[in-house]
C-alpha cells in the first residue's frame, strides 16, 4: 500500500486539487490494527486506493499528526479509517475496528462505483471479449450491453448522499479479529464544527490549537518543576538547620558531661583529703 508521505495539509490539498476522496488510516501497535494493516495491504483494496480518485494518508495515534487531525475529527475506536470529501471536508464514511477485506471493498465500491467498473472480474471479462471478438459486431453489443448492466447495478452517486453500510450490508464471513472488535460507522452529522470553512484552514487552526496545548503544557511542566526544585531546596536548607541544631545539642550535651566529669572528680579528691 503507497501512502502519501507528505503532512496532512498536503495531503488535503492533493484531494482537493484532483477532486478525490481524503483517506485517513490512525492506527496503533493492537492486533486490530495488525489485522487492518493485512487487509489495506491486500492487492486489490491497495490498487484501489493507490488510483487518483483517493488520497491516502497514514498516522499512528498519539503523534502530533494524530492528535491534529483529531481535533477536528474525533477518534472513537482505534483503528479508524476515514473517508473524507476532498472538496468540502465532510466525512463521507467512518470505519472503526478491524473489518474483512470483502467489507472495505464493498464500501470503497460504494464510495466511487468507478473503481468496481475498472477492478471486477465482470468488466475484465468483458475487456478481454471486446479484443478477441472485436471483429464479430454481434459480440462487440453483447459485450456493450453487458458493460452498461453492469453500470447500473453501480449507480454512480453524489458523495454528499452516501450513507452508512448497514449491517445486512457487511459479508457474513470476518476474520478472528473482526469478530472481536466490531466495526463502526459514524454519520458525518456525528462530527462536530463542520462549517464551509476549508479543511486546510481548519487543519492549520487544529495545529495552531495543539501548539498551544503543548505551550501551556510546557509551561505547567516547567511551573512543577520549579516548585519542586524550591521544595527541594527548602527541604535541604531544613534538614541543614536541622542537623545544625542537632550538632549544638550534642555540643552542649558533651560540655555538660565533661563539667559533671571535672566536679565528680573534684568532689572525689577532696573525700581523700
Amino acid at each position: 500500500m503507497q501512502w502519501f508521505e507528505g503532512s496532512i495539509v498536503q495531503a488535503v490539498t492533493e484531494a482537493k486539487n484532483a477532486n478525490a476522496i481524503f483517506v485517513v488510516y490512525v492506527h496503533d501497535s493492537s492486533e486490530a490494527s495488525t489485522q487492518t494493516d493485512l487487509v489495506l495491504n491486500d492487492t486489490e483494496v491497495s490498487s484501489v486506493l493507490s488510483t487518483t480518485q483517493f488520497v491516502a494518508i497514514k498516522l499512528e495515534n498519539g503523534t502530533d499528526g494524530a492528535k491534529q487531525f483529531s481535533q477536528i475529527y474525533p477518534l472513537v475506536l482505534v483503528p479508524s479509517l476515514f473517508f473524507i470529501s476532498g472538496q468540502s471536508g465532510v466525512p463521507l464514511e467512518i470505519v472503526g475496528g478491524a473489518f474483512s477485506r470483502d467489507d472495505l471493498l464493498n464500501k470503497l465500491y460504494k464510495l466511487n462505483p468507478t473503481c468496481e467498473q475498472d477492478n471486477s472480474p465482470v468488466s475484465q471479462s468483458n475487456k478481454n471479449k471486446e479484443t478477441e471478438e472485436s471483429a464479430s459486431s454481434e459480440s462487440k453489443e453483447t459485450a456493450d450491453l453487458e458493460k452498461d448492466s453492469s453500470m447500473e447495478a453501480f449507480p454512480t452517486a453524489e458523495v454528499d448522499t452516501i450513507q452508512e453500510t448497514t449491517s445486512s450490508e457487511a459479508p457474513t464471513t470476518r476474520p478472528p479479529a473482526a469478530q472481536d472488535t466490531e466495526s463502526s460507522a459514524c454519520s458525518p452529522g456525528q462530527i462536530d464544527d463542520l462549517s464551509n470553512v476549508p479543511l486546510e484552514e481548519r487543519l492549520e487552526r487544529a495545529k495552531i490549537i495543539l501548539e498551544e496545548k503543548q505551550a501551556n503544557k510546557q509551561k505547567e511542566k516547567e511551573e512543577e518543576d520549579r516548585r519542586k526544585e524550591v521544595e527541594r531546596r527548602q527541604t535541604g536548607k531544613d534538614v541543614a538547620k536541622q542537623r545544625q541544631l542537632q550538632h549544638k545539642e550534642e555540643l552542649r550535651n558533651a560540655a555538660e558531661e565533661r563539667r559533671k566529669d571535672k566536679q565528680d572528680d573534684k568532689l572525689a579528691r577532696e573525700r581523700v583529703k
